[in-house]
């Protein structure tokens, strides 16, 4: 495996942190000794989020290091547009990352050595095993508490952060699981996509490895429970599917 690596930075009214937190990237992945492209997914921004040419001088861009945006006028869609622009990455390696760096972009890095050393399928960030250490407002934390123990309950899933906003996987055995997944147009799976991905990565046997990290809450987070409520449609239809195997 290679040190080619496509990362992804979703993107929603975010513009006044945006530009600080891009140039922290691209400095991060320069320590990678690669070529890399970060591509900004502006999720329908209301701001000028996808002003994003704006937001890092071009003359600093080296060959083979690229900063590029898509922008969808549909959304806020949460993880849909995202997973939709994996189709467009370069690179064999492809990853995430929140834009506020709740999670600082150096677990990135770590997450990519991870991978290729392990020869992992995917590893993720984790807020809930040893070695994390996590700032999370309490109505957030409890949420999260029991919204991983449904799915590690109801799915036998032994992961134990379905939700960390850092994910970096192998393209050629990820993006088949993403084509099973579709996208949802009417935006239903919400805060789900990321477990309903490890969920099945599972099921098909794929290497996911669990990495801690430091996790910081952000004033700019865009959680809201009532609406994060409505991905149990989406969790009751998945259990259905994989009892009845459809």
């Amino acid at each position: 495996m290679d040190n080619k690596v496509s990362l992804f930075i979703p993107v929603y009214n975010a513009a006044r942190f945006l530009s600080r937190n891009l140039r922290e990237c691209y400095n991060g992945l320069l320590k990678l000794n690669g070529d890399f492209e970060i591509v900004v997914v502006d999720d329908n921004s209301t701001d000028e989020s996808y002003r994003f040419e704006h937001l890092i001088n071009r003359t600093q861009q080296e060959k083979g290091k690229e900063v590029r945006c898509l922008t969808y006028k549909r959304g806020p869609s949460r993880r849909e547009n995202l997973a939709k622009s994996f189709y467009l990455a370069r690179y064999g390696i492809i990853g995430f990352i929140d834009a506020d760096l709740s999670c600082d972009v150096s677990y990135f890095l770590k997450a990519v050595n991870i991978l290729k050393e392990e020869s992992a399928d995917m590893v993720i960030g984790s807020r809930y095993i040893k070695g994390a250490k996590v700032e999370m407002r309490t109505v957030r934390r409890i949420f999260s508490f029991f919204y991983n123990i449904l799915l590690r309950v109801m799915f036998k899933s032994r992961i134990r952060d379905h939700q960390c906003g850092l994910k970096v996987f192998r393209k050629d055995t990820i993006m088949p699981i993403i084509d099973r997944m579709g996208y949802d147009d009417k935006f239903i799976r919400g805060w789900f996509w990321d477990g309903e991905l490890l969920i099945r990565a599972q099921k098909a046997k794929l290497k996911v490895i669990e990495m801690p990290v430091e996790w910081h809450y952000a004033d700019t987070s865009t959680f809201n429970i009532r609406r994060e409520l409505r991905c149990l449609q989406a969790i009751i239809k998945l259990n259905r599917e994989l009892r009845d195997g459809v």
